[in-house]
C-alpha cells in the first residue's frame, strides 16, 4: 500500500552549545524510513521549591521538531529505573509503547505532548511537533527584524530596542533572542512569531542586570492585532507572555518551559483575546486572566508549581475549552484576589493587621459575567491541592464559573510530594480572610457532568468543600451521557530495570560547590524572586565575583541547588564560608542559612551579621548524613529575616574537610 501523502520531516538546526542539553533521555523521530536524533533541551533555573516535588523544582526539558504528511513515530529511551510511565495529555488519547527502556509516541499529526516517569515531576519531558512553517520571510524584508543565530540585548537592561519601522519579528529555527521585548500600540509590529527561543538575558546575571529592568514581561505586547505564533520562551525571571491593554491579539503555537516563582505564562488583560494551541509549563500561575474583556482560550496544556488558572479582577465573556492540566501544585482554578492590594500597603506587611491600617469599604473589582470551561481535564497531575480556591475578590457581587464536561483528580489537601495518591483534600475552597487582601464574596458554581476522581458527582460532600454558609453556592446537574474526558491519566506500568552501563552517570564535583562554572547560569538565584534584586554581577579588585542583593524584605537572599556534585562527594563534614558587606538600618540583622534536602530542612542556622558596610567573612560547618537513595534535592539557602537595603556577597566555598 502506497500513501497518497506527503512526507515531510524538518529537524531543526540546534541551538548554539551555551543552551543546556540533558542527558536523561535520548530522542528520535522516524517518519517512513527515515530516523533522526532531535536534542533535548534543559534551560532553566533550578529551584528549592522542594515541598511540591521530589527534588526541587529542577527541570523543563523540551525536544522539538516539525513534520507534514505520513505519520511519525518518536521514541524516548530512559537512562533510570522505571516503574511506571504517563504519556499526557491523556486527553488526546495518543497511541504509545514500552520496549526495553524506550517509549514511542505515535502522531498521526501535529500536536504537543510530554511524558513523565514514575509519578516523578522531575521527570517531564516535553515534545513539540509542529506543521511546517509556511510564513518564512526573506531575511532581507524590508520592515523585518529577522533573528538567525544569537541576538543579545544591546543594554545591561536586557530589553530589545524596535524601531517604529518594524512591522515584524521572525526567530528562526536554531536561532536565540536573548532579549526582553515590548510592544505598544506606538509601534508598527503586527506579528511575532517563528520556531526559534526567546530568553530571558535575566538567566544571565554575569551580564545584564536585573535592577535597571522593570518589564514585566518576557514578551508583552499593547497595540491592536498583534499576532505571536510558534515561538518557545524559555527560562523567564517575569511573567513570560502578557498582553494588558491589547485588543484583538492573538497568540498561538507557543512553548514555555520556566520555572521561577514569578514566571506567569500567559497575563492577560485587553479585548478579544485568543489563546490556542499553547503549552506552558512555568513557575508561576499559567494563565493569569485578568479583567479580559471577551476572551476564547483553547487546546491548552498547562502545567504549574502554582496554580494553573489565576482569574483576577473583572472579567467578562470569557470561555476556557479543551483545557488539560498536568501540573498544578496549588490549585487548578484559583479566583482569590483581585491582582492589586489595598493602597499603602507593602508585600511585607500582607496578612499583618491591614483592617486596621485601611478601614472602610475594600471592594475593588468584582467577576463581570460568567466565566465558562468546557472540556477541562486535570486527570494528568500527580499532586492537586484543591480544584477551586475562591477568594478575596470584593463584595459587589457574586463570582459565577460554569462547567461542563469536566474531569478533575482527588484533591490531597496540601502541596507536597510527600502526599501524592492522598485523595481526602478539600476540592472547593473559598472563605473570607480579611487579614489579607480583599474581602470575599459568594461564589457560584455550577457543573453540568463534572467528574472527580473517576467518578460523576451528583453531589459534593460537606468534607470537600470549605466555605461558611453563603460564601459558596454550588450547582451540579448530570446528563445521562458517557465522559467526554479520560477519568484517569494514561499511566502504565512497566517495572522496567536499566542496565548499569545505560545509567546516566553523575559528573566528577569540584572541589568547591559554589564554584562557577558555566559561563551563562549562575550557581546563585534569588529567592524569593519577587521580594530580592539581582544586580548584575561583577568583579572584586581581586577576581572574585560579586553578588549584589539589593531591597531585600523579610525571608529574602540567594539560593543554591547542589544536588548532583553534592551526591558525587557523598556524604562528611562539610565548611561554608563567605564574604559579606552590609548596608542596613539594623546594626546586627538576622540572617538564616538553611542547608535542606526533599525530605525535611536538614540544618538551619539562625544568625547576626554586621551592618556596617565594611567586608566581614563568616565561616560555619555542617556534617551531613543524608540518605542518598532518597535524597533528590540538595540545597541552601542565605537569607535575611529582616528588610535589608543592600548585601553584598563573595568568596562561596562549600567544601567538605577531608
Amino acid at each position: 500500500m502506497f500513501s497518497l501523502l506527503l512526507a515531510t520531516l524538518i529537524i531543526y538546526p540546534e541551538y548554539p552549545k551555551i543552551i543546556e542539553r540533558d542527558e536523561a533521555y535520548a530522542v528520535r523521530v522516524t517518519q517512513g524510513d527515515r530516523t533522526e536524533r532531535i536534542p533535548v533541551y534543559n534551560h532553566c533555573e533550578k529551584s528549592l521549591l522542594a515541598d511540591r516535588t521530589w527534588g526541587g523544582d529542577v527541570n523543563r526539558r523540551f525536544s522539538a521538531f516539525a513534520f507534514d504528511g505520513d505519520g511519525v513515530r518518536v521514541d524516548i529511551a530512559v537512562r533510570e529505573d522505571v516503574k511506571s510511565y504517563k504519556v499526557f495529555p491523556a486527553a488526546k488519547r495518543f497511541r504509545h509503547a514500552f520496549k526495553n527502556g524506550v517509549i514511542s509516541v505515535y502522531l498521526d499529526k501535529p500536536d504537543y505532548f510530554g511524558i513523565q516517569l514514575n509519578d516523578l515531576d522531575k521527570s517531564i519531558l516535553s515534545v513539540f511537533a509542529d506543521p511546517p512553517e509556511t510564513d518564512v520571510p526573506a531575511k532581507d524584508k524590508p520592515n523585518c527584524l529577522y533573528v538567525d543565530g544569537w541576538l543579545d540585548a544591546p543594554g545591561k537592561d536586557g530589553v530589545l530596542p524596535v524601531g517604529n519601522d518594524i512591522t515584524e519579528i521572525y526567530v528562526a529555527p536554531g536561532a536565540v533572542l536573548n532579549a526582553r521585548v515590548a510592544i505598544t500600540s506606538k509601534h508598527k509590529c503586527k506579528l511575532i512569531h517563528g520556531r526559534g527561543m526567546v530568553l530571558d538575558p535575566m538567566s544571565n546575571v554575569f551580564k545584564y542586570d536585573q535592577s535597571l529592568n522593570s518589564n514585566r514581561g518576557l514578551l508583552s505586547v499593547g497595540g491592536h492585532g498583534i499576532v505571536v505564533d510558534g515561538l518557545t520562551f524559555v527560562d523567564s525571571r517575569t511573567f513570560t507572555v502578557c498582553n494588558w491593554w491589547g485588543v484583538g491579539c492573538k497568540f498561538r503555537n507557543i512553548k514555555e518551559l520556566c520555572s521561577m516563582m514569578c514566571s506567569d505564562g500567559f497575563s492577560n488583560g485587553g479585548r478579544h483575546v485568543l489563546v490556542e494551541h499553547c503549552w506552558s509549563y512555568v513557575g508561576d500561575n499559567a494563565l493569569v486572566v485578568s479583567c479580559v474583556k471577551s476572551g476564547v482560550y483553547r487546546d491548552l496544556t498547562l502545567g504549574t508549581s502554582c496554580k494553573a488558572i489565576f482569574p483576577q479582577g473583572t472579567n467578562e465573556k470569557v470561555v476556557m475549552e479543551d483545557i488539560n492540566v498536568f501540573r498544578a501544585d496549588e490549585a487548578i482554578i484559583a479566583n482569590e484576589y483581585n491582582g492589586s492590594h489595598l493602597p499603602k500597603n507593602k508585600w511585607s506587611e500582607m496578612g499583618k493587621g491591614m483592617k486596621k491600617k485601611q478601614p472602610g469599604p475594600q471592594d475593588r473589582q468584582s467577576q463581570g459575567e460568567d466565566f465558562f470551561f468546557r472540556r477541562l481535564c486535570g486527570v494528568d497531575q500527580t499532586l492537586s491541592r484543591a480544584f477551586f480556591l475562591g477568594r478575596n475578590m470584593g463584595v459587589d457581587k457574586p463570582k459565577t464559573f460554569v462547567f461542563e464536561d469536566c474531569s478533575i483528580p482527588y484533591s490531597t489537601g496540601v502541596c507536597n510530594w510527600k502526599y501524592i495518591g492522598r485523595t481526602d483534600g478539600v476540592a472547593i475552597d473559598c472563605h473570607n480572610d480579611p487579614r489579607q487582601w480583599l474581602i470575599s464574596s459568594n461564589f457560584v458554581l455550577t457543573a453540568t457532568n463534572l467528574w472527580y476522581g473517576g467518578k460523576l458527582v451528583t453531589k459534593f460532600p460537606e468534607a470537600l468543600v470549605r466555605g461558611k454558609p453563603g460564601e459558596v453556592d454550588i450547582n451540579l446537574v448530570t446528563a445521562p451521557t458517557q465522559a467526554k474526558m479520560p477519568l484517569a491519566a494514561d499511566r502504565v506500568e512497566v517495572n522496567w530495570s536499566c542496565p548499569e552501563w545505560k545509567k546516566v552517570k553523575l559528573p566528577l564535583p569540584p572541589k568547591n560547590l559554589l564554584e562557577e562554572t558555566k559561563p551563562i547560569h549562575s550557581i546563585w538565584q534569588r529567592c524569593p524572586s519577587w521580594m530580592v534584586k539581582f544586580e548584575a554581577t561583577g568583579r572584586d579588585t581581586d577576581g572574585s565575583v560579586l553578588y549584589h542583593l539589593i531591597q531585600c524584605e523579610k525571608g529574602g537572599g540567594i539560593s543554591a541547588v547542589l544536588t548532583e556534585n553534592f551526591l558525587a562527594a557523598d556524604n562528611g563534614n562539610w565548611k561554608l564560608g563567605f564574604n559579606y558587606k552590609i548596608k542596613c538600618e539594623n546594626a546586627n540583622p538576622k540572617f538564616k542559612i538553611i542547608l535542606r534536602s526533599n525530605e525535611t530542612i536538614y540544618d538551619r542556622k539562625d544568625i547576626a551579621l554586621a551592618a556596617d558596610g565594611e567586608w566581614h567573612h563568616a565561616d560555619f560547618e555542617f556534617k551531613t548524613d543524608f540518605d542518598l537513595a532518597k535524597t533528590g534535592l540538595v540545597g541552601l539557602f542565605i537569607g535575611t529575616q529582616q528588610p535589608t537595603d543592600d548585601i553584598v556577597f563573595k568568596n562561596f566555598s562549600f567544601v567538605k574537610d577531608r
